[in-house]
């Protein structure tokens, strides 16, 4: 944006100095430049980027002559920032830049007065973007989004061709802030235009831009002047080493003239706001562990009271990694169960996980003088115990095992003594639930061991199952790589097939046995219009659901019905940008960024549920987003990057020009020795923003950042485990 003319240093400068990042100079009481060759038309803007060192009750006031004339003052902040002065001559013209004071360096003899990184003259009318024109810091690019800090009141220039070129404007903008204390205003000299009630956490907010006055002389139209105030500054101790006055980071304004993103935006504000005025505490969940007692799948099985004791022998703290809270047992706890927790109630449900695959490692259970052994289920499982008559009184159950986890294979950082990792006890009188718990773990047993039996013919159920949720999509024309066409008319009359809830119920031994639910459909499942009572059953029957989506279905209602549910939530986007995203699918990636931020947020209110996998399949037309898409996942709080490889096709025909691209499949397909590569830049990327990556390059395996420069990986549930 700077124009290409040239700008000389005259008098009232010193030498060029540097800081170990900037050149920079500094100027006396008054300085003088001179820039040469200022066309006659444009909108012309001085842009000085300053700072000093004075204390804040000292700062200077700069004043900037052109061509002698008074073209404005401010006082400049210690730390370096932009400061924009109108100029409205052409040809030679001569600045003048004026202090009201020096001060000095001990063993420096000069009156220093401000440092000047650099002098520009931009025109306002070629500018692609809002100028900073003042109350702004400097920019930072560590984040998904580029920001910088804003103090208590800033301003931006939107140029008038970019104003005239749309009705709304969308601003990302993060609060550190979590109870929506923080208002930020936006007006113009006219009056306020909007007032944002910020949300924790990154989220971009659209609101409604002023009428562009036309005229007939686009030169000298001027810019719309936005005026953006805050009325809470971030405390001091929430950045102790930090001295500036800082209120929230923002983004790029956007302005656009999208009626339906600016639409969709509005719903999803509004939600998150009335999650806050209903009472409800933010309480993230961190990658530590910590997680609400009140379990949502807890919540699920409305018949059912959960205990979760503290402390007791042979018990380690509760911890939550999966979908429940649980503690390690070591080789032998104790469970003791007030009566008025139980209330009488006839049945037990333990949830229990087993790192074994080979039912080896066998629990044993104690009450009352009644015993039960079981070999354990690899992975999450839920056991159904009867309450052993004449406990009427407080209840007591051991647990022991006859067979620890191996410490060196799978837990060598973790020197404790651990065994089964055991959830809330959960009590209840429901005969059906407790036939239900017992069928999944007999046929699970039966499964196992027909399975390692090499039987072809079972009796046992499947514990995965795959259902086709949904047949219809809302990405038309259909992604450049998706077989969509041919896939419906291979479902033929099928394709409008329903599958609900009572669908589910109806697949009988098949649904009660499975553990998981993957759904494989052709279509975007988040648009069932029944999504919210499938999540449901699933949730009160122990299901966990494997979900694919494209990103674009989240509102409000899904991410409601998402939130705290038994869910892998896989979002397949390929893309970290809009750039790249229309490309490969169309123009609503804003749509996804913000569904993703409020789903963020409803999983930090929900135990981290449903769990995030952000999918990401390289090609040609993508490794520009790769870095970025790692910034977006640690935005989003994503528990995994999924890498994934577009599939191999014998011979490739998918052509498509879209963004303004030509995407040939073909072309698109990257070479083995390309794949490895990419999965070592991964590798420095997790390293640098704390993403964990499940590599199906390589069969899946997931690697935990911490690990990667062990040679060490880590299974889906986070334990190390040897390459």
């Amino acid at each position: 944006m700077p124009l290409l003319s040239a700008l000389t240093y005259q008098d009232g400068w010193f030498d060029e100095e540097y800081d170990g990042v900037h050149v920079f100079r500094w100027m006396g009481c008054e300085a003088r430049c001179r820039v040469a060759d200022v066309p006659a038309s444009g909108q012309f803007y001085l842009r000085i980027t300053a700072g000093h060192g004075w204390p804040a009750s000292a700062a200077p006031v700069l004043s900037v002559a052109v061509q002698g004339r008074q073209a404005g003052q401010c006082t400049i902040r210690g730390e370096f920032a932009d400061y924009l002065f109108p100029v409205d001559q052409s040809g030679d013209i001569d600045l003048t830049l004026s202090l009201d004071r020096t001060s000095s360096a001990a063993g420096d003899p000069r009156a220093l007065g401000i440092m000047v990184r650099t002098i520009e003259l931009f025109d306002l009318t070629r500018a692609r973007a809002p100028v900073d024109a003042g109350g702004w810091y400097e920019w930072e690019h560590h984040e998904y989004f580029p920001f910088r800090w804003m103090g208590a009141a800033a301003r931006l220039l939107v140029p008038s061709h970019l104003w005239r070129a749309g009705r709304f404007a969308a601003l990302p903008v993060y609060a550190d802030i979590a109870d929506g204390s923080q208002v930020l205003t936006i007006g113009t000299e006219s009056g306020n235009i909007a007032e944002l009630r910020l949300l924790h956490g990154w989220h971009v907010y659209d609101f409604a831009l002023p009428a562009a006055q036309p005229t007939d002389n686009q030169a000298s139209e001027k810019p719309l002047d936005l005026r953006l105030r805050v009325n809470r500054l971030l405390p001091a101790e929430v950045h102790a080493s930090d001295p500036r006055e800082l209120t929230v980071r923002v983004g790029v304004l956007e302005v656009h003239d999208d009626a339906r993103r600016h639409a969709k935006v509005i719903p999803f504000c509004e939600d998150g706001l009335a999650s806050l005025t209903g009472g409800g505490d933010f309480a993230p969940v961190s990658k530590a562990g910590a997680f609400d007692r009140l379990s949502p799948l807890v919540r699920a099985n409305r018949n059912a009271d959960a205990y979760m004791p503290e402390g007791g022998e042979g018990w380690h703290g509760w911890e939550f990694q999966d979908h429940i809270p649980f503690r390690w047992l070591e080789w032998k706890g104790t469970i003791r169960v007030p009566a008025e927790a139980r209330r009488g109630r006839r049945f037990c449900v333990f949830p229990l996980y087993s790192d074994y695959d080979d039912l080896s490692q066998v629990l044993t259970i104690s009450s009352l003088g009644n015993t039960v052994e079981l070999p354990l289920v690899n992975k999450w499982s839920y056991y159904s115990f009867a309450v052993p008559e004449g406990a009427d009184g407080d209840l007591e159950i051991t647990l022991s095992v006859n067979k620890l986890l191996p410490a060196i294979s799978l837990h060598p950082n973790d020197n404790r003594t651990l065994s089964v990792r055991v959830g809330p006890v959960m009590f209840h009188d429901d005969q059906a639930r407790h036939k239900r718990n017992r069928f999944f773990y007999e046929n699970a047993v039966l499964n196992h061991r027909e399975m390692m039996a090499g039987l072809t013919t079972l009796q046992s159920f499947p514990l995965d199952l795959g259902i086709d949720l949904f047949s219809k999509c809302n990405i038309k024309p259909a992604c450049v790589y998706c077989p969509w066409d041919g896939t419906k008319d291979l479902e033929g009359d099928n394709a409008n097939m329903v599958v609900d809830e009572a669908t589910l119920e109806e697949y009988g031994a098949f649904f009660q046995a499975a553990r998981t639910l993957v759904n494989c459909s052709f279509g975007e499942p988040l648009l069932h219009p029944r999504l919210a009572q499938i999540l449901e059953l699933a949730a009160r029957d122990e299901k966990v659901v494997e979900i694919s989506t494209n990103g674009q279905a989240f509102t409000p209602s899904t991410v409601r019905a998402l939130a705290g549910k038994p869910v892998l939530l896989y979002v397949s986007l390929d893309a970290a940008s809009a750039r790249t995203y229309a490309r490969l699918r169309n123009d609503r990636w804003h749509e996804i960024v913000t569904g993703l931020t409020f789903l963020r947020e409803a999983r930090r209110r929900s135990n981290g549920l449903p769990k995030l996998n952000m999918v990401f399949m390289p090609m040609r037309a993508n490794l520009e987003d790769l870095e970025t898409f790692f910034k977006l996942c640690r935005m989003v709080d994503a528990d995994l990057l999924v890498l994934r490889p577009l599939n191999w096709v014998e011979n490739p025909t998918a052509i498509a020009d879209r963004g303004g691209y030509h995407f040939e499949y073909a072309r698109e397909l990257l070479s083995v020795d390309e794949l490895e590569q990419i999965a070592d830049q991964c590798d420095v990327y997790a390293e640098r923003y704390d993403v964990v990556v499940a590599n199906q390059f390589d069969f899946g395996r997931v690697k935990q950042p911490g690990l990667r420069r062990t040679g060490q990986g880590a299974d889906r549930n986070g334990q190390p485990q040897k390459r």
